[in-house]
């Protein structure tokens, strides 16, 4: 991911405890990064155009009709978002979904933390750009 400082972040999951529970942590830690959230996936690309560009995306892989690495895959497809860096965030770490998001060019794939603890280091590490390169083992 390029150093220019975050200033706003598109989370894409259908779990609302999840997006709420990301975005309370969010306000804690930054509370001047904006937030935008989309809980339907199936429409990303149309929900992006009325949106300001985030500089980072999360994806949830789990998401009905239309998955993180089918998004990802739209949204890398896209000359509009294609560079846009995209964090797949999910419960699940198989390697055929990292094998996927690295094909597809994720920036970088991280299984969810459960506690308060795991989530705010997340975010720390996001937003300050630190995370590690897209880790190939599950």
């Amino acid at each position: 991911m390029e150093n220019s400082k975050v200033t706003h972040i598109l989370y894409v999951d259908d779990d609302i405890e999840d997006l709420e529970f990301f975005k309370y942590s969010l306000e804690e830690i930054f509370p001047d990064i904006h937030l935008s959230t989309i809980s339907d996936s199936t429409n990303i690309l149309t929900s992006l155009y009325t949106l300001q560009l985030p500089d980072i995306i999360l994806l949830d892989i789990n998401m009905p009709l239309c998955n993180g690495i089918e998004c990802l895959k739209q949204l890398k497809d896209s000359a509009t978002f294609s560079k846009i860096p995209v964090v797949l965030y999910s419960t699940i770490k198989s390697p055929f979904a990292i094998k996927k998001s690295k094909e597809y060019g994720a920036a970088h794939f991280i299984k969810k933390g459960t506690s308060t603890a795991e989530v705010s280091d997340f975010i720390k590490n996001l937003c300050n750009k630190t995370l590690e390169p897209l880790d190939m083992e599950a």
